[in-house]
């Protein structure tokens, strides 16, 4: 199943590998490619590509996919996408399991984005990763502190949005497993 493109950055990759599977290697016309491309957009991300149906539908086509790429799959635009999602991502609160998972699931995603387009990103500043650690709830600041500073003891080195990111997927681990929810606690912060 083909999910539609909703113009997040985030999502094309995803968008784009789904397109390819379902459609491109089933369909050998590319005027129907453009057309089932039209379909799988949504209406603010169609309008900028719908026009080319007027044009050879091999040049509609590939344009169409030339104009998506340059507007939201370029590894700059999906990293600054990133970096706004999660300074703009609400705060985790002391026992907000679900929050946390949210905050998580988008860290991760950050980070499996930069790592499929080797593209240097501000995700690993200071500036970014602070933003991210004030979102969490003190506690949890406390020990990540803690673990940035043995990160940095082990190795020599700061620790990079890859560790913050691991460390925030293990604490919503442990706050949403079954023991996490039913304490409904701060304990694993």
């Amino acid at each position: 199943m083909i999910t539609k493109f909703d113009g997040n950055p985030m999502n094309f990759r995803t968008f784009k590998q789904q397109f390819e599977a379902y459609i491109v290697k089933k369909t050998q016309s590319d005027e129907m490619r453009l057309l089932f491309l039209l379909q799988h957009c949504e209406p603010r991300v169609r309008q900028r590509i719908e026009h080319f149906t007027s044009k050879d539908p091999i040049d509609g086509y590939r344009l169409a996919w030339n104009t998506l790429f340059y507007e939201y799959g370029q590894p700059h635009v999906i990293a600054q996408c990133c970096e706004q999602q999660l300074k703009e991502v609400a705060d985790v609160r002391a026992n907000d399991p679900a929050g946390l998972l949210k905050l998580s699931v988008l860290m991760d995603k950050c980070h499996t984005s930069r790592q499929n387009f080797k593209h240097t990103s501000n995700i690993d500043s200071v500036e970014v990763m602070l933003a991210v650690v004030k979102k969490l709830p003190v506690e949890m600041r406390e020990k990540w502190v803690a673990t940035s500073s043995s990160i940095e003891c082990e190795t020599g080195r700061r620790a990079n949005f890859a560790a913050l990111s691991d460390f925030v997927a293990k604490q919503s681990q442990l706050a949403n497993s079954i023991f996490g929810r039913a304490l409904n606690r701060t304990l694993f912060y």
